[in-house]
């Protein structure tokens, strides 16, 4: 009988183990296209560069400064922006940035379709700084 507790004791102890180190949470993940107007080496330069544009974020990415105009999952919606940009006479890179933050990839649904319907510069501007606040805050926390 003591053996038996024994064993089982152990057993217990290896799966209980073995269940606190799995990763049970799933996490999607997917590549979203970031509008970025530019990589600056200080805080200063990134302010003194960007003063005339909004909406914008800036993110501390391996000791730089990048700075980002826009985000979305749908290529059609970067073009657009681009092109907002562009008239302003700014240049701007496309990439593609895999977040795997289920919460804002969400959120960049529901933006994506709002931003499908926006009849005018504006409109799509106004709901681009709204998905960049959003991304700003997600990342913080």
């Amino acid at each position: 009988m003591v053996a038996s507790i024994l064993l089982g004791s152990i057993c217990g102890n290896f799966l209980f183990k073995k269940y606190q180190s799995a990763t049970f949470a799933f996490h999607n993940s997917e590549k979203l296209y970031f509008l970025q107007e530019g990589v600056y080496h200080s805080l200063d330069s990134v302010t003194n560069n960007t003063k005339s544009i909004s909406p914008k974020v800036v993110m501390e990415e391996d000791s730089k400064y990048h700075v980002y105009v826009g985000i979305s999952g749908k290529k059609e919606i970067i073009t657009r922006l681009k092109t907002i940009y562009k008239q302003k006479g700014y240049q701007l890179y496309e990439k593609e940035i895999e977040v795997d933050n289920d919460e804002f990839l969400e959120n960049i649904k529901q933006y994506d379709m709002l931003a499908k319907t926006a009849n005018n510069d504006h409109d799509l501007l106004t709901i681009e700084e709204v998905v960049l606040a959003n991304y700003e805050e997600v990342t913080k926390n």
